[in-house]
C-alpha cells in the first residue's frame, strides 16, 4: 500500500538529509544526526515493501509492523477508508498504543 504524497516527501527528505550528513561527515566529525522516530518508521515500512516486491510475500514481523502502521497512521495510506479497502479486518486489529498485543500476533503460527 502506497504512502500519501506528504509522507513520501518526508521520506525522501530524510534520505537526502542522511546522504548529505554522511557525505560531509569527514568535514564535520562532531556533527550529529537527530533521531526522528516517525522517519525511522517510514524507513522500516519502505524496507518491508521492498522485501515484498522482491520476494512476492512478506515475513510475519513485516506484516505485523505494516498492520501497526496502518492502524496508527491511516492518514498516510489514504485515510481510514483507504486502509479498510486494503485490509478489510483492520477494525479488529489492536489499538496502536498496545504494542504488547502486536507482539502476541507474532507468536501466532501461520
Amino acid at each position: 500500500m502506497a504512502l500519501d504524497r506528504e509522507s513520501q516527501k518526508k521520506f525522501l527528505r530524510g534520505i537526502k538529509e542522511l546522504q548529505n550528513f554522511l557525505k560531509h561527515a569527514d568535514k564535520d566529525p562532531e556533527g550529529e544526526l537527530e533521531f526522528n522516530s516517525e522517519l525511522t518508521e517510514l524507513f522500516i515500512y519502505d524496507a518491508c515493501q521492498l522485501y515484498r516486491n522482491i520476494n512476492g510475500k512478506l515475513f510475519k514481523e513485516g506484516m505485523v509492523f505494516q498492520l501497526w502502521m496502518f492502524k496508527k497512521y491511516p492518514e498516510k495510506f489514504g485515510g481510514t477508508e483507504g486502509v479498510k479497502k486494503a485490509v478489510p479486518d483492520i477494525d479488529v486489529a489492536p489499538h496502536p498504543d498496545k504494542l504488547y498485543e502486536y507482539v502476541k500476533l507474532l507468536k501466532i503460527e501461520r
